[in-house]
């Protein structure tokens, strides 16, 4: 089961002026977690994070230490709370990224197990403008409506959307802490292309999401609305499940077409040529396949829509390796060949 419970970090609070007022929530005092002991940065900076957020939603916050594990404690009993928004966490990248990674005691998952408030203050002013951006691919078909069913679904309809403009947002923090977890292992030659792997991070994630917007969207909402006129049914689709629809597949081809930029780097450090993706075509075809149904909705469509460019990706890529690949660290399968054709000859 997904558990969804508010995750707060540093100026969280800043994203939600008037929420009080507007949705009735919260109705009852909140507790902020921190993972961590009493005394430390987390926790000052989460209690002076409390006292701003309680006085903006007119509720006591009340700050709780669960310390243990660095950070893994109080970061799981979270993720286990109920998904109401009234228990937060006020967590470091080390609890929510680094531990799920190495730690087997980190049953969590930062992106899945919470519903994280990141990045908000500038996200959540433009809500209403992402969330009409967003419905743009499917509204602009004819005879589609978009309701809702639930007392609070348009509040946390508004902390989705923002949500997903922040992950946008925040992504070259994102991929800038993916790196500080790979350098201590790379050579100094090596740790020079921490601005390239950024930039041209930041770019392709965006670049997968525009492919999913101007692209793959309009054509997969076409199919499937289609689909109700076979059947006589006038759609009438939920805010809620149509965001989640959408947030997903926003970020696996964002996801998804980071391929160019890893196999860059892992073919300046000689872990992968272009031989080699061409000698493991069959399997990386399987392969895509396998992670298009993984990451996208249970449908044939969503799965071709991904797994075609991904394939087209998985070329580029080839042709990335061989001109960016190392040419000092060949393999020694690749290197045989050539030594039997020099005896022969």
């Amino acid at each position: 089961m997904r558990h969804r419970a508010l995750v707060a970090w540093l100026a969280a609070a800043l994203a939600l002026p008037g929420v009080a007022q507007a949705q009735q929530w919260p109705a009852r005092p909140i507790t902020l977690v921190s993972p961590y002991p009493p005394g430390g940065t987390n926790d000052i900076v989460g209690r002076l994070f409390a006292d701003k957020l309680s006085a903006r939603l007119g509720q006591p916050i009340i700050v709780e230490n669960r310390a243990g594990a660095a950070g893994i404690v109080g970061s799981l009993a979270v993720s286990r709370a109920a998904p109401d928004g009234y228990t937060l966490l006020m967590a470091n990248n080390g609890a929510l990224v680094i531990q799920p990674l190495v730690s087997v005691q980190a049953k969590y998952d930062a992106v899945t197990s919470f519903t994280p408030i990141v990045r908000l203050a500038v996200a959540y002013q433009f809500a209403e403008q992402l969330f009409t951006l967003l419905n743009g691919p499917l509204l602009s078909l004819k005879g589609v409506h978009l309701i809702g069913t639930g007392v609070a679904e348009a509040f946390f309809t508004k902390l989705k959307v923002a949500v997903i403009g922040g992950i946008f947002i925040g992504s070259p923090m994102v991929l800038y802490q993916a790196w500080q977890f790979v350098v201590p292992g790379l050579y100094d030659t090596e740790r020079r292309y921490a601005r390239p792997f950024m930039i041209f991070g930041t770019l392709f994630f965006f670049a997968g999401g525009a492919f999913c917007y101007y692209v793959a969207q309009p054509l997969g909402y076409q199919f499937f609305v289609a689909e109700y006129a076979t059947i006589n049914v006038s759609p009438e689709i939920r805010i809620s499940e149509y965001l989640t629809f959408t947030s997903r597949m926003l970020l696996a081809f964002g996801v998804i077409f980071e391929l160019p930029v890893a196999t860059f780097f892992l073919a300046r450090i000689g872990l992968v040529t272009h031989l080699t993706m061409i000698r493991s075509l069959r399997y990386a075809i399987v392969a895509i396949f396998i992670v298009a149904a993984v990451l996208t909705p249970p449908d044939v469509a969503s799965q071709l829509l991904m797994a075609v460019p991904l394939l087209v990706l998985y070329a580029i890529s080839i042709g990335v390796a061989y001109i960016f690949g190392s040419p000092s660290k060949a393999t020694p399968a690749e290197v045989e060949p050539a030594e039997d054709d020099d005896s022969q000859a």
